[in-house]
Parts: structure tokens; sequence; C-alpha cells
């Protein structure tokens, strides 16, 4: 806020690197989706924006808590129906 020039000051460029992956079985003769996720696997410290002091002289990094989050899910339909 105290930068002379407007839109002067800028967040360090934000990179990101996931993965995802899923496979499709079944269980007990349910449809089943198993989800495995990894987001940001070269666990780049990014910055998505800056907290400012009342009066703009002091300025804190607002990051992500965690550097990777990993995702592991297992979707299982229960159908009571049977198709012929």
């Amino acid at each position: 806020p105290n930068n002379p020039v407007f839109h002067g000051d800028r967040t360090p460029n934000f990179h990101n690197l996931s993965f995802a992956a899923s496979y499709l079985t079944s269980i007990w003769d349910h449809f089943t989706i198993v989800f495995v996720g990894l987001n940001n696997v070269l666990g780049i410290d990014n910055v998505f924006s800056y907290r400012y002091s009342s009066d703009g002289s002091y300025r804190q990094a607002v990051k992500a808590p965690e550097l990777r989050t990993l995702v592991v899910g297992v979707f299982i339909s229960f159908d009571h129906t049977k198709n012929p």
C-alpha cells in the first residue's frame, strides 16, 4: 500500500505440479472407484497474497498450511436395483 507506483508490488509466480490417478473396479459386485491425488509434488512454497498492518508498514505472506496434500479415496456405488 505504501508503494508510490499503483500495483507496483507483485507476488512471486505461482507454480504447482499435481498428480492424480483413479482405478475403476468392482468390489462385491458394486461399481467402485479408487482415487489417489497428490498436490504440489515438488513442494514449492508458494505465496498466495500478503496481509498488511493497519498503517501498511509491515506485510506478512499468506501461504498454504502444508506444502503437499495427499488424498486417498474409495467410492462405492451401493445400488439395490440390479440391471438384467
